[in-house]
């Protein structure tokens, strides 16, 4: 199995770990771990308008070194945008999320972006390319889906998380990680139950693809 992690705007690739995939059971996962243009030590200017083509290359390099062989996407908070993206398009085998967000409605809805500015939020969301559009990819994507979603997101609220959780088109299980914030790993006590969930998803991406 393969897996692509797609971390968040303040993660790195070269800083990215295993997880989930320790947590599967008896599965050998290579994992790759991308850093979009412009993070890390990509050239060039970050932007929106690369994530598409970027993860398109990715895939296709995938397949070409690894054909027949099932792949996992994996996102967290900015970083599901491509993991979406990916599991509306091509046939991956799982979506593991975490803390989604959801363009351009996080911008157009949220007061904090749009009470001094006359409604430009709504004007800036409008740029955001169609294919990253999370309600769009997350209805047309069938496989497994594993949201982890903290409770006391307010970078992400849940509530948009949720819509995307709810639009998804294929057989999807959200886990809600009681009072968390946006960053940080599982509370301890909650451990046991979020491997649980894990494994399950494992095991379900696996009776598809034995």
């Amino acid at each position: 199995m393969i897996g692509i992690k797609f971390p968040g705007t303040a993660g790195r690739a070269e800083r990215g770990g295993p997880h989930p995939f320790e947590l599967f059971e008896n599965e050998f996962v290579e994992v790759w771990s991308v850093n979009h243009i412009g993070y890390g030590g990509s050239e060039g200017n970050a932007s929106l308008r690369t994530i598409g083509t970027t993860c398109d290359c990715i895939w296709n390099q995938l397949m070409n070194r690894y054909p027949g062989i099932p792949i996992v996407v994996i996102g967290n908070s900015l970083g599901c945008l491509s993991a979406l993206y990916l599991a509306a398009r091509r046939n991956v085998a799982g979506v593991y999320l975490r803390n989604p967000v959801a363009l351009p409605d996080m911008i157009a809805q949220r007061l904090r972006y749009n009470w001094w500015n006359f409604g430009l939020a709504r004007f800036i969301a409008a740029q955001v390319p169609e294919e990253l559009n999370s309600y769009q990819n997350s209805s047309a994507a069938t496989a497994p889906l594993l949201l982890v979603t903290s409770e006391h997101d307010r970078v992400v609220p849940p509530k948009f998380q949720n819509k995307i959780f709810e639009k998804y088109g294929g057989r999807k299980v959200q886990f809600m990680v009681l009072n968390a914030g946006h960053e940080g790993s599982i509370p301890e006590a909650l451990v046991p139950a979020y491997s649980q969930s894990v494994k399950a998803f494992s095991k379900t991406i696996k009776a598809i693809y034995r």
